[in-house]
């Protein structure tokens, strides 16, 4: 097992509305096919009733000097949230003086790929994803999302209540749900504990699946359309207390971590200036009274100050699984 690397750190000093979408198995043969030759089949999913994630057009070259643009996963919240993303955005507008556009992708792989094109100017991303781009271009984080008072999180091995599973390794050949390729919580945990147990990761599950948000991973669980799934706890706990139903029909098998809460993060080439004012915008929340509407708007407490050691665990995982290669 390899040691922590350095990563590059800038600067040292409302729950999420659940989704009522559901999932419904599509492809089959297509998944059959694509099985036979990359190994485990893979199971795809479709979204009927999830609102459409905003693809803006995001233009290539950096943004205006008097612009702002913020990009967001839907990996970690759920896509659609409009007024939520226009209540961030304002806040950001007020504090930088700057328009501010907030710009969303599926993945955390399309997101990366905008902030090391400079298309985006910051974005909010998990541990994996920071990883990722910090080795792969040199993505710096500015802060830590906070919760329950720490920059700290778990992923969550869940199966439906009346699963028999004690164990991971009782899910040996069973369907699994994963967020995204890049997910620390949603694949790259779930994956090294497997790795933990003897087994190849990729082929321990015989049939999984993407679901692009924890939010979707839960409610797959929920409706008993797979056999597991791993999910960031903090999605998981907003989505108990705000849902009977993900309370009465899951149970948590395994806590893994604690990790490094979900990062905001700029490009290498990001303007000093905006990267120092965002740092400092970011920190100053938790004490303005006029941002509390905002921060519950995102279900976080505020953003902690960067530690370079936050990310160790999750840069373990990902030494272990091979992170740097799960791109597509």
């Amino acid at each position: 097992m390899t040691s922590p690397r350095s990563l590059p750190v800038s600067g040292r000093n409302a729950p999420l509305q659940p989704r009522t979408a559901r999932l419904v198995f599509v492809g089959l043969l297509v998944s059959g096919l694509l099985g036979a030759c990359a190994g485990a089949p893979k199971t795809y999913v479709n979204f009927e009733d999830a609102p459409r994630v905003d693809e803006q057009e995001v233009q290539t070259a950096p943004s205006h000097g008097d612009e702002v643009r913020f990009a967001i996963a839907p990996v970690l919240s759920p896509a659609g949230e409009v007024d939520r993303d226009k209540l961030f955005a304002r806040y950001l507008e007020q504090h930088l003086g700057k328009d501010v556009q907030i710009v969303r992708r599926r993945t955390y792989a399309e997101i990366n790929d905008l902030v090391q094109s400079g298309a985006v100017d910051a974005a909010l991303v998990c541990g994996g994803a920071y990883v990722e781009g910090a080795l792969e271009f040199g993505m710096q984080a500015l802060v830590a999302s906070r919760k329950f008072g720490q920059p700290f999180y778990s992923s969550y091995l869940i199966v439906p209540a009346d699963s028999p599973a004690e164990h991971l390794a009782d899910l040996e050949g069973g369907s699994f749900a994963f967020t995204d390729p890049l997910s620390n919580s949603g694949r790259l945990v779930p994956l090294f504990e497997v790795s933990r147990l003897g087994n190849d990761p990729e082929g321990f599950f015989g049939t999984t699946l993407f679901t692009n948000g924890h939010d979707n991973s839960i409610h797959a669980v929920v409706d008993g359309l797979v056999d597991g799934a791993a999910v960031d706890s903090w999605v998981y706990e907003d989505m108990v207390a705000a849902q009977s139903e993900v309370r009465d029909r899951t149970k948590i098998l395994e806590r893994w971590g604690p990790f490094g809460a979900p990062p905001v993060v700029v490009g290498p080439a990001v303007d000093p200036e905006l990267r120092d004012q965002l740092r400092s915008v970011l920190l100053g929340m938790s004490e303005d009274p006029s941002a509390r509407p905002v921060l519950d708007a995102l279900g976080l407490d505020g953003f902690s100050p960067m530690d370079p050691e936050l990310y160790a665990g999750v840069e373990r995982v990902s030494d272990v699984v091979g992170g740097r290669t799960l791109r597509g």
